[in-house]
């Protein structure tokens, strides 16, 4: 009896312990005695010890050389969030980079691989050099409920470059609200049905190919977004869903402003285009799309027209 007595002990102090390890509150992320010395770090003791509450990471200003994979979390929820931000508030203060490469393998400064409930805000992610492979943010594995708020997401690649700054192929309930995408081929790649995606008050510059790009989407809000300098601003390609591109400025595409392919067919879900400003040589092409509803445009084309 004494031996099961010691043996619950024992058990019951372990996983005291154990739980006492798990992240809560805010953490500091470089400068002086900081919590954690680095990105990789954080993630390292996120991995091993889980979350039991809202953890945010205050990362102080520098130059961080390094990427990062979140794989999920345990304990993460819509009320038990991580959050990555800089300490100022100031999106120039913090710069987390990662060099280009000319190989696919690792092509990424941020891999979120199934992570859940997770936010970058208020910093600078880039890759730096020319080479050809450099996406930003890579977004797989059914990451849920992810948002990046008022970034600077660039890199340093030619116009030509084969890179997305921000890629997925399965993600859901993704929220980019306020951030600047600057050069690359594409500014957003959204592929394999994303699901309730919200992008809202972004500026899109420099885009070899397509700002937004989506494949399959559910549904999807674009809405109040700068876009230019790109050969389109949106464009995609399947999919269903309640969706809107609303009161978007959209200036100096080198095609068509907006373009949307096969959307609703067979369903009674409404798409609304409506309010936007587009300069470009063409301006809104719609093919094959079910319950469109085109709305108080402004269409500048000097080319192919509507």
């Amino acid at each position: 009896m004494k031996k099961i007595l010691l043996s619950l002990l024992f058990l019951c102090t372990s996983f005291l312990f154990v739980n006492a390890q798990c992240l809560s509150g805010a953490y500091t992320i470089g400068g002086t005695t900081p919590n954690f010395v680095s990105f990789n770090a954080a993630v390292s003791s996120l991995i091993a010890n889980g979350v039991c509450g809202p953890v945010i990471f205050n990362v102080r200003p520098g130059t961080y050389n390094e990427q990062i994979t979140i794989p999920q979390i345990v304990g993460t929820s819509l009320t038990k969030t991580i959050t990555f931000q800089s300490e100022t508030g100031d999106s120039s203060s913090v710069v987390f980079a990662y060099p280009s490469s000319p190989s696919i393998l690792n092509n990424f400064v941020v891999f979120l691989n199934g992570c859940d409930h997770i936010r970058f805000e208020k910093m600078t992610i880039e890759r730096t050099g020319g080479a050809n492979y450099a996406t930003v943010i890579d977004i797989r594995n059914n990451s849920d409920t992810v948002s990046f708020r008022r970034n600077l997401i660039t890199n340093g690649t030619v116009l030509g470059a084969f890179v997305s700054l921000l890629t997925s192929n399965d993600v859901n309930d993704l929220k980019i609200i306020g951030n600047k995408f600057e050069n690359g081929a594409f500014g957003i790649s959204l592929s394999s049905s994303p699901k309730s995606i919200v992008i809202d008050s972004n500026t899109f510059v420099n885009h070899a190919e397509i700002a937004i790009d989506f494949s399959i989407p559910l549904d999807f809000k674009i809405r109040y977004n700068n876009l230019s300098n790109c050969k389109k601003a949106f464009k995609s390609g399947g999919g269903y869903g309640i969706s809107e591109v609303v009161s978007n400025r959209i200036n100096n595409m080198s095609y068509y402003g907006i373009e949307i392919d096969n959307y609703n067919v067979g369903y009674s879900y409404s798409l609304l285009i409506a309010n936007n400003f587009i300069s470009a040589t063409g301006g809104i092409k719609l093919s094959r799309c079910t319950n469109a509803k085109v709305l108080f445009n402004s269409v500048y084309s000097t080319g192919i027209g509507i």
